[in-house]
């Protein structure tokens, strides 16, 4: 049987090998595997923030592991972990993220709630000029409205003697291009109630109900939001009408569910902060900014591009002008040889003038 074999330097990585056999009569044989090459086979990991983690070992040798971790009272995960974080022949642990050189732990952090968020839109076809006086109007109702809603269902997270605390009513004019100037234009409406969780419970009847419920009911089929009695443009169209449920945290969380968790590495120059699929919290940067949180600036493609650029016409600049200093030096010396030539010929032929321009021999004697 013939073998071959070739000695190959494998550096960090994975790689394919295969072996063919082969006899004198030509048989062929083959098998193949793979060959993992790394610093350090199943790295040791740090425990979660605020968590622990239990491993075992497994496998060939018991070289292989597996853990699983969990948060210490009082904290939590923004999202569930994997039920194992296992590391087998590759020495790679996983699930992780793609192409993700250090591995780590989904971290555990204090939750606290969200601030749920009622987010409504609604047109008011205009009948009269959208002026500031009559959106400052339309605005009041529209706050007096939500304020004889949340008495009936007590649906607002806070409340004091001025109504609904951080109700936010906006009301701006649409420009749409297409309307026709005799036409007054529509007044758009935007609503953001902060509200409390579900159920809520109504003080008259005692009915238990959903918050999105209860304001479609009142503003659809009741029409809360009907206001043609008491202002010329109250009439609203109610096929625009529009209700998302939202949750909001403040600066340096991040929102998962309904709960908000902290921001380790609270980032800078506007990013922001999110989870990655593992549930890890971090930074997602600006254009134009890298690293944990955002910190490190670095040059736009555009520039990058611009510099080398310059650069390279510098460097042809330089290279032109060393040409033509060597072409200076290259024509002054061969004109200097021209010149030296020109002179020496002038010698001989004074020199080898006698006799029809053979040089003279000896003496001469004139007669």
């Amino acid at each position: 049987m013939n073998c071959r074999i070739f000695y190959t330097v494998f550096t960090w990585g994975e790689y394919d090998v295969l072996y063919v056999a082969q006899d004198n009569a030509s048989n062929t044989a083959e098998c193949s595997f793979k060959v993992h090459v790394s610093r350090e086979h199943c790295p040791q990991l740090e425990e979660p923030v605020n968590g622990v983690q239990a491993c075992e070992s497994w496998g060939p040798q018991l070289r292989y592991k597996a853990c699983s971790i969990e948060c210490r009272d009082g904290y939590e995960f923004s999202r569930p972990p994997a039920i194992f974080y296992t590391c087998a022949a590759d020495g790679m642990w996983r699930p992780r993220l793609r192409n993700q050189l250090i591995f780590r732990y989904p971290q555990c952090t204090k939750s606290v709630p969200a601030t749920r968020v009622m987010l409504m839109r609604v047109s008011y076809p205009g009948s009269s000029p959208c002026s500031e006086a009559s959106r400052d109007a339309l605005r009041m109702r529209l706050l007096a409205s939500i304020h004889s809603i949340n008495q009936k269902w007590d649906i607002c997270s806070l409340t004091d003697i001025n109504g609904c605390v951080g109700a936010r009513v906006d009301v701006g004019c649409s420009d749409d291009f297409a309307r026709s100037r005799r036409e007054s234009p529509s007044f758009k409406v935007r609503v953001e109630l902060p509200v409390k969780r579900d159920p809520v419970l109504n003080s008259v009847s005692g009915q238990k109900s959903k918050v999105v419920d209860v304001l479609q009911n009142e503003i659809i089929n009741q029409g809360a939001f009907n206001l043609e009695k008491v202002l010329p443009n109250g009439r609203p169209d109610l096929t625009s009408f529009q209700l998302l449920d939202e949750f909001h945290c403040q600066s340096g969380q991040v929102t998962v569910d309904d709960v908000c968790d902290a921001c380790t590495n609270y980032c800078l120059n506007d990013g922001v902060c999110k989870k990655n699929p593992v549930g890890y919290v971090e930074c997602a940067c600006k254009e134009n900014f890298s690293g944990e949180r955002c910190e490190v600036r670095f040059q736009p493609k555009s520039q990058r591009v611009a510099m080398i650029t310059a650069g390279i016409g510098g460097i042809v600049a330089i290279l032109v002008v060393i040409v033509i200093v060597i072409f200076m030096i290259s024509f002054r010396f061969n004109r200097s040889e021209v010149d030296l030539a020109e002179k020496v010929q002038i010698d001989d032929l004074q020199q080898s003038n006698f006799l029809y321009g053979r040089p003279p021999i000896g003496d001469f004697l004139l007669i």
